[in-house]
């Protein structure tokens, strides 16, 4: 059914509005109840150290990670919580879109039971999350293909759409090609105004690490029980 007239489209503005309100309130919801379990003695949480953070979820947007160990008990408390939410809300997990990950030397038994207990399937490091990949020990060039391979699909096609062809004396088309160095100068000094990934890099590290040493938020708290839970973070090498 359509409805028209001058006197539904307030009534459309709020309902867009209050829609994502919702969504923050049933994600908030499920954030509660897997709180809640810090309280069970029967559930063990995931910690870096005894004096750090103890973490069992992080959210973003949609997407959701549990953290907890592979005990029977643990897994099926975070079950009970799911399926508490999926009542309450009305929100079904998908399944065949979740995984579990477990350390890679855990035993088959371990890993079956967990999938049996969770139905969800097994995903082993690396992989993607969000566009991302997650992986353990070093750096391979293997593990950044794909995201390499993306950004060149993005920018083949560049080289034909965005760049100046001009037009010269006898009508010829001709581009104008210009150092690389010069394009990171500002507009009015002949460049193009881009920035130098490097510089972005050092922003953003230098951002992370005032972060690190002066807010008490849960990523400092992690980071200070990994790499220096009994020394200051400047002397640690």
């Amino acid at each position: 059914m359509a409805l028209e007239g001058e006197w539904f489209r307030p009534y459309q503005i709020c309902l867009f509005t209050l829609s994502p309100s919702l969504f923050v309130l049933s994600a908030e919801l499920l954030s509660v109840l897997l709180n809640k379990l810090y309280g069970d003695l029967n559930f063990r949480n995931f910690y870096m150290h005894k004096n750090g953070p103890k973490i069992n979820h992080l959210c973003f947007a949609d997407d959701v990670i549990l953290f907890t160990s592979g005990n029977r008990k643990s897994l099926k408390r975070i079950m009970r919580v799911l399926r508490t939410y999926e009542e309450a809300s009305g929100q079904i997990v998908n399944k065949h879109k979740s995984s579990i990950i477990l350390h890679p030397k855990a035993s088959s038994r371990r890993t079956d039971r967990a999938a049996r207990l969770t139905g969800m399937k097994k995903e082993s490091f690396p992989f993607q999350y969000l566009g991302c990949p997650l992986y353990l020990g070093r750096k391979r060039i293997s593990t950044f293909s794909g995201m390499i391979d993306k950004i060149l699909a993005r920018t083949r096609g560049w080289n034909n759409k965005f760049l100046s062809t001009g037009g010269g004396v006898d009508g010829a088309k001709r581009q104008h090609w210009a150092s690389w160095d010069n394009l990171f100068f500002p507009y009015t000094e002949g460049g193009a105004n881009f920035r130098k990934l490097m510089d972005i890099f050092k922003a953003y590290s230098g951002k992370q690490w005032w972060r690190f040493r002066t807010q008490d938020s849960l990523q400092s708290q992690f980071l200070k029980a990994k790499y220096s839970p009994r020394s200051h973070p400047v002397t640690v090498k």
